[in-house]
């Protein structure tokens, strides 16, 4: 048996370091291409879980269906795990038996129960309750939809070989931030890491810092994070129309990014300082 999961990036790199792939091997289907490379594929890569690129070449959505449909039954594929618009899986389905394969479907937005029935659907796993409570209304058996919460495997940036990057870390925040900016050596560091997608809710964070600067003169707010390839518009409202950052400029050093455990090479960082003169709505 085998699984084809076209999920997000954290629950992939989740399931290609701990699924028994001698009982499941793994493979992942992309479907569209992006305009950058995901950083889980170097994961996927040290995984050995191959990638399979050929239904993102394909222009058309029935033969993106047709490939799949044939991949399915060619390679007698056993769970296809669909995640974001699961309505092209549904129309793979119409094309299989309901033995033939079982479909998991992944959400991480109400919205996205909304996509497709759920007549083929195995299990729905739901990032939060109310999008396993949207799914379960709509399945014959509610007790399929499942909670499984996004997750960061902490385990990746524990032991002594992370005490170096932390160190570079520390010096980066203190010489680029904290002197600069006016902060003593014992700041609270506040960070939000994450891809500039509206369904984080980012605003949220600056808007949070907004609240808590009086009472927290000696907090720094970090975000950190680059444009969401299926989004990228959603930074352009968020930049100009919420915040100014003190000092006038902002910090775009993935360098000094990459000193950070959790920061990718890829991203892009701002700072903002809570100063009421800082921001605006």
């Amino acid at each position: 048996m085998r699984s084809v999961p076209a999920a997000r990036e954290t629950e992939l790199g989740i399931l290609a370091r701990y699924l028994d792939q001698r009982r499941y091997p793994m493979e992942v289907l992309a479907l569209r291409n992006a305009d950058e490379t995901a950083p889980v594929v170097e994961e996927l890569d040290l995984w050995h879980v191959p990638i399979d690129r050929v239904c993102a070449s394909l222009p058309d959505d029935r033969d993106k269906v047709r490939y799949i449909v044939e991949k399915i039954q060619r390679d007698r594929i056993g769970i296809v795990v669909a995640c974001h618009d699961t309505r092209i899986a549904y129309r793979v389905f119409e094309h299989l038996g309901p033995g033939d394969c079982r479909l998991i479907e992944h959400g991480g937005i109400v919205s996205d129960v909304e996509n497709a029935p759920k007549e083929r659907t195995a299990r729905y796993v739901g990032v939060s309750r109310q999008i396993v409570d949207a799914a379960a209304a709509r399945m014959d058996e509610p007790g399929h939809a499942v909670f499984i919460p996004s997750m960061v495997d902490t385990d990746l940036y524990d032991g002594p070989g992370w005490a170096a990057a932390r160190a570079l870390t520390a010096r980066s925040l203190s010489e680029t931030f904290l002197k600069p900016y006016g902060f003593s050596a014992d700041a609270c560091v506040v960070v939000f890491v994450g891809r500039l997608d509206a369904r984080k809710r980012v605003e949220d964070f600056i808007q949070a810092a907004r609240a808590l600067e009086a009472d927290c003169p000696d907090a720094l707010f970090l975000i950190v994070g680059g444009t969401d390839a299926y989004h990228p518009h959603y930074e352009k409202r968020l930049w100009p129309r919420r915040a100014i950052w003190s000092g006038a400029t902002a910090w775009r050093s993935p360098e000094r990014a990459a000193t950070c455990p959790v920061f990718s090479r890829r991203r892009t960082s701002w700072c903002c300082r809570q100063s009421a003169k800082a921001w605006r709505t």
